[in-house]
């Protein structure tokens, strides 16, 4: 992940940041001023964990409100372009896509954060290519859908790396691959290899009764 110099921000990031203040409310939070760097905690604003002693009744039971997003804004954000393009996830762009740190349950190498960092990028690669305009808040929507409506159909071996590779285990599964996922073999099959089915044997005819 390529590193951002030091700046502060721009009039055009300010205004961005202090709208996403008075949207988010409590769940913005300021990490740093130089370069501009702050995060999101994905639930709705004003609702509360039960670690924090309440009930959130607005957006209980979601998956994304276990999450964070930490944003490092690059000097050329939005409008600007960057001098040499860069490809992470397998998506090249010019555009001065903002730094995305995702926090939560998820290990480093999990499929799903890979998968997950990708969509974020390619959200913002598309609004920037539109409008030139700021882009946290689709960002943080489309985590959101994406944590709750589409992580849980990710699964298997299959890895993205940053250079759009896919990386697949050594150990081949005898199962189909469904769509780009990869499900997983029943316990009750210890053996890699799978012997076809063979048809019963005939059955016996009865001992005749003396």
């Amino acid at each position: 992940m390529s590193s951002i110099k030091p700046h502060t921000a721009t009039d055009e990031q300010q205004e961005e940041m202090d709208a996403l203040e008075a949207i988010f409310m409590d769940e913005y939070k300021v990490i740093s001023t130089c370069p501009p760097c702050f995060k999101i905690h994905l639930r709705d604003p004003g609702s509360h964990d039960a670690e924090c002693g309440g009930l959130d009744l607005t957006s209980e039971g979601l998956p994304s409100r276990h999450y964070y997003l930490i944003f490092t804004l690059p000097f050329d954000y939005p409008s600007g372009r960057l001098s040499t393009s860069v490809t992470l996830y397998g998506l090249e762009s010019d555009a001065p896509v903002p730094i995305v740190e995702i926090v939560g349950p998820l290990g480093g190498k999990d499929v799903r954060r890979d998968a997950l960092s990708r969509h974020i990028r390619e959200v913002a690669i598309d609004a920037l290519d539109s409008t030139q305009s700021g882009c946290i808040f689709q960002m943080v929507e489309e985590a959101k859908d994406f944590i709750d409506n589409k992580m849980s159909l990710i699964q298997g071996s299959n890895h993205i790396g940053l250079d759009g590779c896919s990386n697949v285990s050594s150990s081949s599964s005898p199962f189909p691959n469904l769509n780009g996922i990869n499900p997983t073999a029943p316990s009750f099959l210890s053996n890699s290899t799978i012997s076809p089915l063979l048809p019963p044997p005939p059955l016996l005819p009865p001992l005749p009764h003396h």
